[in-house]
């Protein structure tokens, strides 16, 4: 079975969703598939890379030009790249990570791709066109249940195609002791602004916590990388350690005691699962829109909460240890390729 991956990047460089393609692609290769994957990074690279005209004009243009017609399944990663599957001539598959972009982009949280009205106004009617586009997939995946709701509430599709698959993790993640005895909080994601990794840092610099925070992550916006570290200035407990491989995760996971994830939206929400696989508990915040299914397996609290809680971090609960632990990406391929094989 030869199978057309459509993606921004196979890569972290979108963060979660990156790492959703590149792992899809990994996974499938290893089964011994023939994969043609087609990326932004395949088109016009001399031209506005990394920018979100170069992405439009990539999704617009570059997609048909680059797209294969010859294989037995094509499958868009996430929405934007659904616009030019060969709907009702190949079999067709479309993953909807989140909803974001159509109902919260530019008004609840400023995001990286949303600074100015008219990038908000472009990725809204962009993400809503191409969503109308997606639903005609023969399988619309939904990361989760949650996700597959708002998507049956807001679309004419017909339930019956959106399968829930949820994302998956790398089978080394797994719980073992600290490498050391260092009181450790730890972050892990993109620096977005509604990560609101700020709010985070001002609650460690008010607190007692005898040890270290750690955050790791990156970002294409400097401005916002430069304020962060501008806010934790001063207090030597507070490491910026950059861009994390994925082959390190377990590294970073078992060396900390707490997982704080105070992000205000999520469409899945990835190193939750992930910090409770390696048997590290979670804290995330009780305004933050974040999928139930995810959500139930954290510690819930009011910002305010945020400086006593890294005081005094709770333990993990052994039932949500063991619900994340059956998110490996072994699991997920299996039944994504099941999805393949019912259309082929």
């Amino acid at each position: 079975m030869d199978i057309c991956l459509l993606a921004r990047y196979f890569s972290l460089r979108n963060g979660g969703i990156g790492r959703y393609a590149m792992s899809l692609r990994e996974g499938l290769l290893k089964r011994g598939y023939d994969v043609y994957g087609v990326s932004e990074d395949m088109w016009l690279q001399w031209f506005m890379p990394d920018s979100l005209t170069h992405y439009f004009l990539y999704s617009l243009v570059g997609i048909p030009m680059l797209m294969p017609r010859d294989c037995d399944v094509y499958h868009a990663t996430q929405v934007i790249e659904s616009i030019y599957l060969p709907y009702g001539e190949k079999p067709t598959v479309a993953t909807v990570h989140d909803l974001i972009p159509l109902f919260y982009a530019g008004i609840l949280v400023k995001t990286h791709y949303t600074s100015n009205v008219v990038e908000w106004l472009l990725t809204k009617t962009w993400f809503k066109h191409t969503l109308m586009k997606a639903v005609n997939a023969d399988i619309v995946v939904s990361v989760s249940e949650e996700v597959a709701y708002q998507l049956i509430e807001s679309t004419d599709i017909d339930p019956e195609k959106v399968v829930v698959i949820p994302n998956g993790i790398p089978d080394t993640l797994v719980d073992k002791p600290k490498p050391d005895d260092t009181p450790r909080i730890g972050f892990l994601g993109y620096l977005d602004p509604r990560k609101r990794v700020d709010l985070l840092i001002e609650a460690y610099k008010a607190s007692r916590h005898g040890g270290e925070l750690w955050i790791a992550g990156d970002t294409r916006d400097l401005k916002y990388k430069a304020y962060l570290m501008r806010l934790a200035r001063g207090d030597k407990r507070i490491k910026f350690l950059g861009f994390w491989p994925d082959d390190k995760l377990v590294d970073f996971y078992t060396s900390i005691d707490l997982l704080i994830f105070p992000s205000m939206i999520e469409g899945y929400g990835l190193p939750i699962v992930e910090a409770l696989a390696c048997g590290r508990p979670v804290v995330t915040l009780d305004d933050a829109i974040i999928p139930r299914d995810i959500k139930s397996h954290t510690v819930s609290i009011s910002v305010n909460e945020l400086t006593s809680i890294m005081e005094n971090p709770p333990k993990p609960a052994r039932e949500d240890v063991k619900w994340a632990q059956q998110h490996r990406w072994s699991t997920v391929i299996d039944k994504i390729l099941d999805a393949y094989k019912s259309l082929v």
